[in-house]
């Protein structure tokens, strides 16, 4: 398993983040990236839905997606890419495709078409 750079919640380690193969909250490192860009693609419906036309299910989506992500609600990576998938689904419907930079976490940066 590839390693992790995590600071998505209060348990970080040394309060900077957690790195290695799993974090202080015990999330393995593929789970803390598929919630990376997860975030990725909240950021790209909330761009799309800013310059398209958003309904009330983009809302539910970005909510949806946003708890999915808070650490120790959900550890499961089928479910986190469901919802990444349900998300791109809906940015497509609702607006023009963007560009979305992720901000830099830690020592990785990513740049993601969404």
């Amino acid at each position: 398993m590839r390693e992790m750079f995590c600071f998505q919640c209060q348990q970080t380690a040394h309060n900077t983040g957690c790195d290695g193969k799993a974090g202080v909250c015990g999330k393995k490192a593929d789970t803390a990236n598929y919630q990376d860009e997860l975030i990725g693609a909240l950021i790209g419906l909330a761009r799309a839905a800013r310059a398209g036309t958003p309904t009330p299910h983009t809302d539910e989506l970005i909510l949806k997606g946003l708890f999915t992500t808070i650490t120790n609600v959900n550890f499961n990576n089928e479910t986190i890419l469901q919802c990444k998938a349900e998300i791109e689904k809906e940015k497509a419907a609702v607006g023009p495709g963007q560009l979305t930079t992720l901000p830099r976490f830690g020592r990785r940066g990513r740049t993601c078409a969404r």
